[in-house]
């Protein structure tokens, strides 16, 4: 008489429960699937950031299901029925198989780790920009009137070796703001150097206590050391482009020069060659 070892009592419990732990695995691997990119986590285990949450499960899975199914291999061959290692062949088989589904479905709708990350504009700090001026060579006369002594020394500016005379842009415009010239008259064995503002070089608006265009003449000395200074407003009597005149009426010195007039008057002509930027 054969006897009953009680097994085959247990394989209708033992399936349902494989069926039961396969559909669970399925739904965990779907969710973990379609929460993010689980197989990073395989290909980059080591990575400083670390592998995705699912893509640790995901290994293990495939770890404890390589394990299993070899335990199943086993028990097969030995005449025995592992139940236990079916349910983890099963349950690892349904938990890849969701996570590939649930990847494929997370990716398609763009979910959680799926969707596109939305990258916040990182704020920038505006540069201040600079100004171009242009420069050019100048041509500059003088004229002074009752200034016994003073004579004038037109000066010419340009490619033949001459320096010091010469014609500046108003900021990002070609209209000529100021004028210089290094010696454009003399008085005796000084030089005398002029400079002409044209417009207001601060753009600072000082009321009436400046205005413009305005001239300044200065008296150096053989050593090239400032001796007096004249200043005060001019006028504008033509001009033409990078041409011009302005006259000047009073220009004061401060301290007053012992020998030399307080006051100088006259006129100031330029002519500005071709622009180059600097």
């Amino acid at each position: 008489m054969t006897q009953n070892n009680g097994q085959p009592h247990l394989e209708p419990l033992a399936d349902v429960g494989t069926a039961a732990l396969a559909v669970g695995a399925l739904l965990c691997g779907f969710l973990i699937g379609a929460s993010g990119r689980p197989w990073s986590g395989i290909a980059s285990p080591f990575l400083v950031a670390g592998p995705t949450a699912g893509g640790t499960v995901l290994l293990g899975a495939i770890l404890a299901g390589a394990i299993a199914t070899l335990g199943v291999m086993i028990g097969l061959a030995t005449g025995h029925r592992p139940y236990l290692g079916v349910a983890v062949v099963a349950a690892c088989a349904a938990l890849i198989a969701g996570i590939g589904v649930g990847s494929s479905y997370g990716s398609s709708r763009g979910l959680g780790g799926w969707a596109v990350a939305r990258v916040t504009p990182t704020p920038m700090i505006a540069m201040p920009s600079f100004s171009t001026h242009l420069e050019a060579h100048a041509d500059v006369t003088i004229r002074l009137d009752a200034a016994p002594g003073f004579t004038s020394s037109p000066t010419a500016g340009g490619p033949d070796g001459t320096s010091g005379h010469w014609c500046r842009s108003e900021p990002d415009s070609p209209h000529v703001s100021d004028v210089t010239a290094v010696d454009v008259a003399r008085k005796g064995t000084s030089t005398i150097y002029a400079h002409l503002q044209l417009t207001n070089p601060s753009l600072i608006d000082l009321g009436t206590m400046l205005s413009y265009p305005r001239v300044v003449l200065q008296l150096g000395g053989p050593s090239g050391m400032t001796a007096y200074l004249w200043s005060g407003p001019a006028r504008v009597v033509a001009r033409d482009g990078t041409s011009g005149t302005v006259a000047f009426d009073a220009l004061l010195a401060d301290p007053a020069p012992s020998d030399l007039p307080r006051t100088l008057s006259g006129q100031l002509s330029w002519t500005c060659r071709a622009w180059s930027t600097h």
